[in-house]
C-alpha cells in the first residue's frame, strides 16, 4: 500500500516540483513521450528480487523500464539460510524425500 503511494506520487508529481528541475534546457535524443521516466535499477538483491517487483509494478504502469546489473546470490543459497525455511522445508521433502533434490529445485 505505502511504497505503492509513494511510487504514484514520484511518478506523477515529485519530477514536476521546482526543486527537482536543473532550470536548464533538457537535451533528450527522443522525443519526450517515447523517453522511459520511471525506470527501476536494481544491484544485488535487487537484482534478484527486482525481476518480479518490476513485472508487478510495470504491470500497474509505474515503472517504464528495469535494469538488472550484478544479481546477487541465488535463492537455492539464500532461503535455507531464512529462519522460516525449515517449514518450506519440510512441505517440500514430503515430495522429494531428500535434501539434494531439494537444492536442485530451488536453483534456477
Amino acid at each position: 500500500g505505502a511504497r505503492v503511494a509513494i511510487q504514484h506520487f514520484c511518478r506523477s508529481a515529485l519530477l514536476d516540483m521546482d526543486f527537482m528541475s536543473f532550470h536548464q534546457p533538457r537535451v533528450l535524443h527522443r522525443d519526450d513521450a517515447t523517453a522511459p521516466r520511471h525506470v527501476f535499477y536494481g544491484i544485488s538483491q535487487g537484482g534478484v528480487l527486482g525481476s518480479a517487483y518490476a513485472a508487478l509494478a510495470g504491470a500497474r504502469g509505474l515503472l517504464d523500464g528495469t535494469i538488472l546489473g550484478n544479481p546477487g546470490t541465488p535463492f537455492s543459497l539464500l532461503m535455507p539460510r531464512s529462519d522460516i525455511f525449515p517449514f518450506y522445508q519440510a512441505l517440500m521433502l514430503m515430495n522429494l524425500h531428500y535434501k539434494r533434490p531439494l537444492r536442485i529445485v530451488l536453483s534456477p
